[in-house]
């Protein structure tokens, strides 16, 4: 797939896609957008799909955009998660 066919697919122009190339990464919906794109096109692959929201967060220094998606669709799981994330780190959290 050309470059003007992938910006072309996820519906944004040229000048903005070199934009992205050369500056901070896209937000999460241009990233879902990307993504979707990808996995059409070529497949889709989970580990490519982690590695480009950690890199897209990790340039915006945002949490990654699946996570904070299931996040916020899932307001009611928020002390869940908190006591998984403790144990996954083996720290303690405090209110």
């Amino acid at each position: 797939m050309s470059q003007e066919e992938f910006y072309n697919e996820i519906g944004i122009k040229k000048p903005y896609f070199y934009d992205l190339l050369t500056a901070s990464p896209p937000p999460s919906d241009l990233q879902n957008r990307m993504l979707s794109v990808l996995d059409t096109k070529t497949g889709t692959n989970t580990e490519r799909r982690n590695k480009f929201y950690d890199l897209a967060a990790e340039s915006r220094g945002e949490i990654p955009a699946d996570i904070a998606s299931l996040i916020t669709e899932h307001p009611d799981k928020l002390n869940e998660i908190r006591k998984m994330l403790a144990t996954l780190c083996n720290t303690n959290t405090r209110r």
